[in-house]
Formats: C-alpha cells, structure tokens, sequence
C-alpha cells in the first residue's frame, strides 16, 4: 500500500481574478453550476470528495480528450472569501441527460443553469449575465453585426440601492456627500455589465442634479475604468500549509481578545508598551552586579 501524499489544491485569492474565472468557463461552454462553501481545516477533504463524485478536471488535455469522447467534463474553481471559509464554483459542460445523470447518482440537488435568467450565478453584490457586443463599422457606427459575451453586473437590489443613495443625497442637496459616492463608484470593478449600469446611474444622476442645481453647475462623474485582463493569483494548500494559517489566525485572534480586554480596562496598546519597557528598566537598574 502506498504513502498518502496530501493533494495541492489551487486556491485563487484575488477576488476579481475568481469572478474572471467563472465568467471565461461560462463564454467556454460551462453552463450548469453549483456553489458553496466549506471550512479551511475541511478543504483536503472537501475537495477529494468532489473530485471523487464529479466529473472534474485540471488541465486542458483532459478536458480535449474527455470531450472528443463525447463525456461530460467539470471544472472547480476554490477561492478563499474569508480568513477560515474557502468558496467553490463547480461548472460543468454537459447535455441535461448527462448532468442529471451525475447528480442524481450521487443523490445531489440539480445544478442550476446560467442561461436562466431566474437563477443566475451570483457572487458577493454581483451576478452573471449575458452580454451582447455590437460591432463597429470602417465608419465608426455600430453595425448589425453582434456577439454574445458573459458579464458580471450589479444584482437588481444593489444597484437599485446605489441608485437611491446617490438620487437622496443629490435631492438634500449634500453636495460633499455626493461627491464621496461618484468618487467610490468610479473604484468599481469595470466588467461591461457593471460600466453598462453605472451609466445608467450616472445619466440619472444628472437629471436629479440638473433639477436641484439648475444647468450653471453641471454634475461630474468619474468614468469607470474597463476591466483588463487579470493575472490569476493564488496559493496551493496542503495540509501542512492549512495547518500553519490556521495557528496564525489563532495567534491574531488571541491578540485581538487581548487587545480588546487591555482596552475595556482603559489601556490602549501603546500604554501597555510603555508600561513594560518602563517595568523592565526598573528591574534592570535595581539588579546589583555581583
């Protein structure tokens, strides 16, 4: 019997690079999903657990070959969304025979589509949606000709509450206030759907303003930059390096409880310094040299 080797599990740690991920599988044929969440000290076997049941694979070739077969292939995306919670997409291209075959096998819940508008992928204050591109022609003018694209946009929610903040702060005629939400909103993250909503706000934005203020001083708004492509950060956990972060978080945790009791008594950490490097030089200067 062989040696256990603990696998190296691909965990993304950029936030942006995740939702970049998810979005390039679902314009690569990826269609059926499934997320979730499960505890750091839990992600090796978590992780072989799903590996185990599902169709998943890591590289490239794999995926050729499983698709020339005509088979159904996965792919599992990890991203650490918290210090201790590791967040999961599993997205499969597969026919709806195929995907309910594995499901139902391992008696899991069906996936849900991305093509459903009903039950789009979603992720933090965002979710996943189609995008259709329009071409331009030689004369600058956009033709007939279109592609559809994946997106990430706002979730109907969210920007109807970006919306309201930015109109009521407008109509009390907080001008400063105002001023600190177009400057926040220019720091979004420039995915088409995102730019495509913003403006809306902005357009919006301005007609609240123009009614307040009249036309002498028209609203600015910062354009919200395109979101270029982004270089895939992470890091791959073992159980050794699992081990290690959650003794660090532990130590930092411990410090916080610590700090928290020094300041219910009134101390602030700098205090506390002070008092025992003075404690220290007390003790120092009373020890006698023999």
């Amino acid at each position: 019997m062989g040696i256990y080797k603990s696998p190296q599990i691909w965990v993304i740690t950029s936030k942006y690079s995740y939702m970049q991920a998810i979005s390039d599988l679902a314009r690569n044929g990826y269609r059926h999903y499934t997320q979730g969440e499960f505890p750091i000290e839990k992600a090796i076997k978590a992780y072989e657990s799903l590996i185990r049941k599902y169709p998943l694979f890591n590289d490239k070739n794999s995926v050729f070959q499983a698709r020339k077969r005509g088979e159904p292939v996965g792919r599992l995306l990890l991203y650490r969304s918290a210090p201790k919670i590791i967040h999961f997409t599993m997205m499969f291209d597969a026919t709806e025979f195929q995907i309910q075959e594995i499901y139902k096998k391992n008696g899991s819940d069906l996936p849900k589509s991305v093509d459903n508008k009903w039950q789009r992928l979603s992720f933090s204050t965002y979710e996943l949606a189609k995008h259709v591109r329009k071409f331009v022609n030689e004369k600058g003018k956009k033709s007939d000709k279109s592609t559809a694209s994946w997106t990430w946009q706002y979730k109907n929610g969210e920007i109807f509450t970006l919306r309201a903040r930015l109109n009521d702060s407008i109509n009390r005629g907080h001008i400063e206030e105002t001023t600190k939400i177009l400057i926040s909103l220019s720091y979004a993250p420039g995915f088409a759907g995102v730019r495509n909503q913003l403006l809306e706000v902005y357009e919006d934005a301005k007609r609240q303003w123009l009614l307040k203020f009249g036309p002498k001083t028209p609203l600015k708004t910062k354009p919200v930059i395109y979101m270029r492509r982004i270089e895939q950060k992470g890091v791959f956990l073992t159980e050794k390096l699992i081990a290690k972060e959650l003794h660090r978080l532990e130590k930092d945790e411990y410090q916080k409880l610590l700090n928290l009791n020094y300041e219910q008594k009134g101390f602030l950490q700098d205090n506390v310094d002070d008092l025992a490097k003075k404690a220290n030089k007390l003790h120092f200067s009373n020890t006698k040299v023999n």
